[in-house]
């Protein structure tokens, strides 16, 4: 809706009608109609609801409640003891992951391009959206982090198509978890990044105080404009 429509899933409602799904913009709820009124002997203007079969909810709504059903609960081929849902970040911890750039067995969430489909993975291909700092190695033909967000369900074919599709944009699907990220990311850097170099091998400069704080102002401004796309449902 928003990466390819551009359009607010705010807006849409879905209804359930002779089997199949649909999504109704929010300007073909209802048709304007009007109405004898006995009393005043006038006809009085009303909007009358259009029928599209079964009410399902808002797009928004269901899209939040999809870490509650239970037909979106998956976990892992290899261990399955992880919680895996639409929705809802997968993490682990970072102590726990191998930091290397070795394709196999080595410890974290393994990701691959996608244009790379294993077999053998698993029975469900997962998008997911991936913070770069919170990744540990990238080999090959595959990386490894310690936290990811699952963004939607697709099969192996479909994954290649919509990433490659030059009208999909990936900075519209999650502004929620971008936010946080950022905020994170504002944290960091207020620290001088001493806490992620001792993560890798390699140094970062010294920074001085105003780079640093160069840095937190842009990312505070980045996290500001984000925000004013985000509408809370209640």
């Amino acid at each position: 809706m928003k990466a390819v429509w551009k359009k607010s899933p705010n807006d849409f409602t879905v209804f359930l009608e002779d089997g199949e799904y649909k999504l109704v913009h929010a300007d073909d709820l209802t048709k304007p109609s009007e109405e004898w009124d006995e009393e005043t002997e006038e006809y009085y203007d009303y909007e009358e609801p259009i029928y599209h079969g079964q009410l399902i909810g808002g797009l928004t709504e269901l899209y939040l409640d999809l870490p509650n059903r239970t037909e979106n609960r998956f976990t892992d081929a290899h261990t399955r003891t992880f919680d895996i849902r639409v929705g809802k970040v997968v993490n682990m911890p970072p102590e726990e992951c191998n930091w290397s750039t070795a394709d196999c067995a080595h410890a974290g969430l393994h990701f691959t391009a996608d244009h790379i489909n294993y077999v053998g993975c698993g029975d469900q291909s997962v998008l997911v959206l991936i913070n770069p700092m919170k990744v540990v190695g990238i080999g090959g033909h595959k990386g490894r982090c310690y936290e990811y967000l699952p963004i939607m369900t697709v099969s192996t074919e479909e994954s290649t198509t919509i990433l490659h599709d030059l009208d999909f944009d990936t900075l519209e699907l999650d502004e929620a978890f971008v936010i946080h990220e950022l905020q994170n990311l504002a944290e960091i850097a207020k620290q001088g990044f001493v806490i992620e170099a001792k993560k890798h091998q390699f140094n970062i400069p010294a920074m001085t105080h105003s780079q640093i704080q160069n840095i937190v102002d842009s990312l505070d401004e980045m996290r500001v404009s984000v925000s004013k796309r985000v509408v809370n449902i209640k």
